[in-house]
């Protein structure tokens, strides 16, 4: 059987192999842009009920200046110095071993929260921003 070499017959090969290009190329992107099937996980919420609960264990200097020495240990991957700090530091560890949390998304929740400590920290307070947070979780 002989190859046709007519130029109708060739371009016509060529759009059917673009076509099928494209289509795959479309359900790739598709694929790639559906949301994670699966429960999604409000990482704010869990991180700000690992701090007031560690809050609320009512230990002796558990103020806003540990809650920021934990958030900003943890997202350069070091231990504080400070007990209180160094426990939430943990429980922040803790919860990015879990198997749903994704540590990108976690990382960036955690440089928010700690952004929104620095916006809420008082000279005469020492608890002005877990007192947001409580208002907040209420």
């Amino acid at each position: 059987m002989a190859v046709r070499k007519d130029p109708r017959h060739l371009r016509k090969a060529a759009d059917r192999r673009r076509t099928r290009r494209l289509g795959l190329k479309q359900t790739v992107a598709a694929r790639n842009a559906e949301p994670a099937s699966g429960p999604q996980v409000d990482l704010t919420e869990i991180i700000v009920e690992a701090i007031l609960a560690e809050a609320a264990r009512g230990d002796r200097g558990f103020s806003d200046k540990t809650v920021t020495t934990a958030l900003r240990s943890t997202l350069q991957l070091q231990t504080p110095e400070s007990p209180a700090a160094a426990t939430l530091a943990n429980r922040f560890h803790q919860i990015d071993s879990q198997e749903d949390i994704d540590s990108a998304k976690l990382r960036k929740t955690l440089q928010n929260l700690l952004e929104l400590a620095k916006q809420y920290h008082e000279a005469d307070r020492n608890d002005a921003f877990i007192s947001y947070l409580r208002v907040l979780s209420e």
